[in-house]
């Protein structure tokens, strides 16, 4: 058991720095934008970016899964069919449907949609997204490269905003920014890959095209169902709450999101272990998953209790010359959250190891019905004229995350 935890966390470092980095700089980004532009303005800016992750999503078409999958399993049959689907063909689709995305968010700007100046701004992180390299580095044990190009990237973006964005009136350009960074570090890679003779482009078949759209049509569908449970709390209270509210919450949704990404950098590296020690029976594999869920309690734990002891000068960092108070005590509402994500983990693991798909989506389309009725009781309450208070969606979103485990707890076959 010892080695095998070696080697989990051997993963979990070179994953997860990729999320630890990524976290880090848009953390700094947020008392930068904040001390410029005002609490309000970044709740918008991280609102643009929440939306672009959700069609980056649709961009990756769950390419960007299906490709480590493939690989971790050692499948023949998997890796035939990866060849079947060339990088060319993977870019091709992409492009295609970054270039619906960008025609939506101009159409929602000559509509004179206030907020489709944000989305335009986001573009470039969508652009970002189609030149991403994810599945060239994992497919090739490249996993240091991954970790320099996305901080690479992101150090570009970060200064890029530093030194060129200080109209409060063009806050739009953040993300802007941040996606020109990546997308440049990014296509250099593309650039040196393809003059090294490592990569060589076909053209993708429209037959081909139509074919992967089919072939992950249910894996694109299950992910955007599990990004919209973690997102429509906050689009929510973007329509219902005060820009005050939003911006405080929108902090505490990129704190959450970040833990998350770096729970589920961790459950990646869970994943390649699991598969071996899964094939040698059900009570070796209960045993594994006792293990890790006690670890992950333990760490999860300390984790939520530094958060309640450090939330005021998190708060002070995150937010100078705001009400600082109120955020820390949305920190300290928000702090045992990731425990609920964190217990979850080995459930939604467990599924994938048994190939119980419909169950997965089954369970994750009864999620989202449930974090839709808590979303329409604070649509409720706007509607009767009643205040929406900072605590209100953080404690929506820690229903959320415990309706979340209790549903994937009662669905599991406990064995007798």
């Amino acid at each position: 058991m010892i080695e095998t935890l070696k080697n989990i966390f051997l993963n979990f470092f070179r994953l997860g720095l990729i999320q630890i980095c990524s976290l880090a700089l848009q953390l700094l980004l947020i008392p930068l934008v904040v001390s410029r532009a005002g609490i309000a303005e970044n709740g918008k800016v991280l609102t643009a970016l929440s939306v672009a992750g959700l069609f980056s999503i649709l961009l990756n078409y769950g390419t960007s899964q299906s490709g480590p999958l493939a690989l971790s399993e050692k499948s023949v049959a998997t890796e035939t069919a990866l060849n079947r689907s060339p990088l060319s063909l993977l870019l091709a689709l992409r492009v295609l449907v970054f270039f619906l995305i960008a025609v939506l968010f101009m159409v929602l700007y000559w509509l004179r949609i206030p907020f489709a100046i944000f989305l335009l701004g986001a573009l470039p992180m969508l652009v970002a997204e189609v030149l991403n390299p994810y599945i060239v580095c994992i497919g090739t044990n490249r996993l240091n490269v991954l970790v320099w190009l996305n901080f690479l990237g992101r150090a570009t973006g970060f200064l890029l905003v530093y030194f060129y964005w200080f109209d409060p009136a063009g806050t739009f350009w953040v993300n802007a920014y941040v996606g020109a960074g990546l997308a440049i570090v990014f296509l250099l890679f593309w650039v040196v890959e393809f003059l090294q003779g490592r990569l060589r482009w076909e053209v993708a078949s429209l037959a081909d095209l139509r074919r992967l759209l089919k072939t992950n049509f249910s894996l694109v569908t299950s992910n955007l169902l599990v990004y919209l449970q973690q997102s429509l709390v906050l689009y929510t209270i973007g329509a219902v709450a005060s820009a005050s509210v939003l911006g405080i919450y929108a902090i505490i949704d990129k704190l959450i999101w970040g833990l998350r990404m770096v729970l589920i950098s961790f459950s990646g590296a869970v994943f390649a272990s699991a598969l071996d020690i899964y094939k040698e029976g059900q009570q070796r594999w209960l045993r594994f998953r006792s293990q890790i869920n006690r670890l992950l309690a333990g760490g999860l734990l300390v984790v939520a209790l530094v958060l309640l002891i450090m939330a005021s000068p998190l708060a002070d960092f995150l937010a100078s010359g705001v009400d600082q108070r109120t955020l820390s005590m949305a920190i300290r509402l928000a702090a045992v959250i990731p425990l609920f994500t964190g217990l979850n983990l080995l459930n939604v693991l467990e599924l994938i190891l048994k190939k119980e798909f419909a169950a997965l989506n089954r369970n994750n389309s009864w999620i989202f019905f449930m974090v839709c009725l808590l979303c329409f009781s604070l649509w409720s309450l706007f509607l009767l004229h009643i205040e929406i208070l900072f605590w209100m969606p953080v404690l929506l979103l820690l229903l959320t995350e415990s309706i979340t485990l209790f549903v994937y707890e009662k669905n599991r076959h406990h064995p007798r």
